[in-house]
């Protein structure tokens, strides 16, 4: 019975970091180099993932965080949607 408990608590967390990625994304997907965003996991915590390709531009210019929320910088290199 109690093992939901970190489920629940892993729920409210993913809940809030979709929120706070909501009214962010329009403004990272602006900035140079950035070609995705999305929600991930580090270290046991939810995290902003901020996808970047360098050819483009350089996202070095990212916060550690919004709004309390950990952002994490993943060079990918450009995407293709097919």
């Amino acid at each position: 019975m109690g093992r939901g408990l970190p489920l629940a608590r892993g729920a409210r967390e993913i809940e809030a970091v979709e929120r706070v990625l909501a009214r962010a994304r329009g403004g990272l997907l602006t900035l140079p180099g950035v070609v995705g965003v999305g929600i991930g996991r580090r270290a046991g915590r939810a995290v902003i993932v901020v996808m970047v390709d360098p050819a483009h531009g350089d996202a070095g210019n990212l916060p550690a965080a919004i709004d309390g929320c950990p952002v994490v910088v993943e060079k990918t290199g450009p995407i293709i949607a097919y």
